[in-house]
């Protein structure tokens, strides 16, 4: 396998949480089966029922240097996640990394996200998402985790607008929205942002 057959030992244990994550990054950016990123995406949601999500949840994320910052790899992550349940993950801890702190502090760290093109990233996911005709009720919770994060760091992005245009999401949005009863919150309200300029 990929040598981190560890999952099994200690997978509610708190500690563990960076390397569940980490594995489960590694495994979504290089985009290995979706049986084994959703593993890692059940260790992880069963650390974090366990623990709950305060701030220091997230604090294995906050890096000193800039040459161990592991948020090139997650958004490279996002974009070859095969598996419903672990882009619901990422975006999870995303969305927790950039709201459970300080206001300053939260608006520092969307600005890291925004610098990184995260938007970019989430727009792709979106859009391949946005692909399957008859989703799933689990593919219709991962398209409102990507949306809400996409709208959680829209309002740092200088960009967004251009963004969602040129990377193709308003029609893939308008589609879903056209053939889906009832329509979706998350969904309609990502298509209003888009669509303001």
């Amino acid at each position: 396998m990929d040598g981190t057959e560890s999952t099994a030992v200690g997978a509610r244990d708190p500690d563990s949480l960076p390397e569940l994550f980490f594995i489960l990054v590694a495994r979504c950016r290089n985009r290995m089966p979706g049986v084994q990123q959703r593993e890692m995406a059940v260790s992880i949601l069963e650390v974090l029922d366990n623990v709950g999500e305060d701030p220091a949840t997230y604090k294995f994320l906050v890096v000193r240097k800039k040459s161990e910052d592991p948020f090139n790899d997650i958004l490279r992550a996002v974009e070859g996640c095969d598996d419903d349940l672990a882009i619901i993950v990422l975006c999870r801890i995303l969305q927790g990394y950039c709201t459970k702190t300080t206001s300053n502090v939260r608006i520092k760290r969307m600005r890291k996200l925004t610098a990184l093109d995260a938007t970019k990233s989430l727009i792709q996911a979106l859009r391949d998402l946005l692909k399957d005709k008859r989703p799933s009720e689990e593919k219709l919770i991962a398209i409102d985790a990507v949306a809400f994060t996409l709208m959680l760091l829209a309002p740092k992005d200088r960009k967004f607008t251009l963004k969602t245009r040129l990377g193709g999401l308003l029609p893939s949005l308008a589609a879903q929205l056209c053939s889906q009863e009832p329509k979706r919150l998350s969904l309609m309200t990502l298509l209003a942002r888009c669509a303001r300029s």
